[in-house]
């Protein structure tokens, strides 16, 4: 894979949600609602574009670039919630989610024995939001699956399972199991299942060549902003460090370098938090365009003495 586009396909921010809750509500590790919709509206404003797993792989197969600022939303485990609560938010605002369901527990409403169940939707919910054109449908192992002698069997079963009630659906994209291993990602391969999904701290440059899409989990007391700062500078550094290591050991790097650089506009902040010490004014004036908030937290972390602010 040519490493500029290896770097857009990587650094494109792929967003799990868990578990959502009203507006009302106040549950531990669930997004409520209109925090979500805030969110997406939020990045739609500032231009960012909601894309599918499978424009991932298709810009990854045809070596083509990702769209400018793309971010892909993943809804895991086929709760009730993300057919009742997100799902009118993503109608509403006319992005696109994918979603990660476990087929066996499709319309499974209660789990005696499991504490904090959450009940999931039905195939026939599932079948209305992949109507819609918004929504697709992937397969996940859970963890009593992973502990199964014929695993390539039970993947299998769980894509079929999918396409055989998802109209129009094709699960075969990608697939999500709770630990990986070699030989996991050797059976995917073998099944022609191009991506699978791991978290985003253990991105590698080999595996982001294997089909790897790293995720990160949006945890609800975070600005999405920083979210995705989190994910895109932490694979970055992650790919660099792996890289730099490499070339120490006199190993092959697995992207070869390339000077076919593009030059980018930043946007600037045409009224910067810190109108003099240039050494802070200039690159705030860039780290602050439309983003004042996260400008203040590094003013006030590196112990910036503000002298003038506008306000």
């Amino acid at each position: 894979m040519d490493r500029d586009i290896a770097r857009e396909y990587q650094l494109c921010p792929v967003m799990l949600y868990d578990s959502f809750c009203s507006a009302k509500e106040k549950k531990e590790n669930s997004i409520r609602i209109d925090i979500f919709e805030n969110d997406m509206q939020k990045l739609l404003d500032a231009g960012y574009q909601s894309i599918s797993i499978a424009q991932i792989e298709e810009c990854r197969s045809k070596q083509i670039p990702l769209p400018d600022k793309a971010f892909c939303i993943l809804f895991y485990g086929g709760h009730i919630e993300h057919y009742t609560l997100a799902f009118p938010v993503i109608k509403k605002l006319g992005i696109h989610a994918d979603a990660l369901i476990e087929s066996d527990l499709i319309d499974v409403i209660n789990c005696p024995g499991t504490q904090d169940y959450f009940p999931r939707y039905d195939w026939n919910k599932a079948n209305e939001m992949h109507t819609s054109k918004l929504v697709d449908f992937y397969a996940s192992c859970h963890s009593v699956d992973s502990k199964k002698d014929a695993i390539e069997s039970v993947i299998q079963e769980k894509i079929n399972s999918i396409n055989m009630h998802i109209k129009g659906g094709n699960a075969k994209t990608l697939f999500h199991f709770d630990t990986y291993d070699d030989e996991k990602i050797q059976i995917l391969r073998k099944l022609s299942i191009p991506l699978y999904l791991d978290n985003f701290l253990t991105t590698t440059p080999e595996k982001i060549q294997n089909g790897l899409v790293p995720y990160i989990n949006v945890d609800p007391n975070f600005d999405v902003f920083d979210v995705i700062d989190c994910y895109c500078e932490t694979c970055t550094a992650r790919i660099k460090r792996i890289e730099s290591i490499l070339a120490q050991n006199n190993q092959t790097v697995i992207w070869a370098p390339t000077q076919n650089w593009d030059s980018i506009c930043l946007p600037i902040e045409k009224k910067p938090l810190i109108r003099n010490y240039l050494r802070h004014a200039i690159p705030l004036s860039v780290l602050a365009a439309e983003r004042t908030s996260k400008a203040e937290l590094v003013v006030l972390n590196s112990y910036i003495d503000v002298v003038f602010r506008p306000w």
